[in-house]
């Protein structure tokens, strides 16, 4: 595409120090939506078995104005290392800050993480950081080890989070069980109000899910579905 989105790669300290790029597409406006995605198993930020990646460059094909915000793993692989990250909004700010943005900018600021990206959160919640934002999208990242410590930590957390959307796959065992469960308990947390949990309609697979960027932002039925 003509101009070509700026791409920055920029070492962020809140990610333990490792790379994160950020895409900023052509004709950006000056109140920022900034979306910082956590990728899973068998990708890195931009590149491997990806779906995230891919959409996000037809996206910016097609005239997306997102600045995109890509952490990388310490370890990127088939089992991917992700005991790199100290707190999700610091990270966001420093590579924002990298590529020549202000954190003061950002009118809408949206994080998700799929799959072992789901370990970056709890990676976050286990060291005090912070998770917040407009909408916070769990995709088909509810695995043993992860769904246990975000049923612990991410409804007790002190988050400045408005919406969690909650995205299971077809395929993915338990995937829907567990994706009930996580939406009540945060639903009882934080009580009724703007703050609350909804599990999207299951992606087709958890290859899909990764790519699922648009939460429900809409008030939760008593399970939390939305489908």
């Amino acid at each position: 595409m003509s101009p070509p989105p700026t791409i920055t790669v920029t070492a962020a300290p809140a990610n333990g120090g490792s790379p994160v790029t950020v895409i900023v597409p052509p004709g950006r406006r000056d109140e920022l939506k900034v979306h910082t995605h956590y990728h899973g198993d068998r990708a890195q930020a931009v590149s491997g078995e990806n779906k995230a990646a891919e959409s996000i460059a037809e996206r910016i094909r097609k005239g997306d104005k997102t600045v995109w915000v890509l952490p990388e793993a310490k370890g990127p692989g088939d089992i991917t290392d992700w005991s790199n990250p100290v707190d999700v909004d610091k990270t966001t700010n420093e590579a924002l800050r990298g590529a020549g943005l202000a954190a003061k900018d950002v009118d809408q600021r949206v994080v998700s993480a799929h799959s072992s990206g789901g370990r970056a959160l709890t990676k976050t919640l286990e060291r005090g950081g912070s998770i917040s934002g407009d909408e916070l999208i769990i995709q088909d990242a509810l695995y043993p080890g992860v769904f246990e410590d975000l049923k612990k930590k991410l409804g007790g957390a002190t988050l400045g989070l408005s919406h969690v959307t909650i995205v299971p796959a077809e395929g993915t065992r338990d995937a829907v069980a567990n994706a009930r469960e996580l939406a009540k308990i945060l639903n009882g947390d934080w009580g009724p109000g703007p703050t609350n949990a909804d599990v999207a309609k299951p992606a087709p697979s958890h290859y899909d899910a990764s790519a699922v960027f648009e939460g429900t932002r809409t008030p939760s039925k008593p399970i939390g579905d939305k489908f």
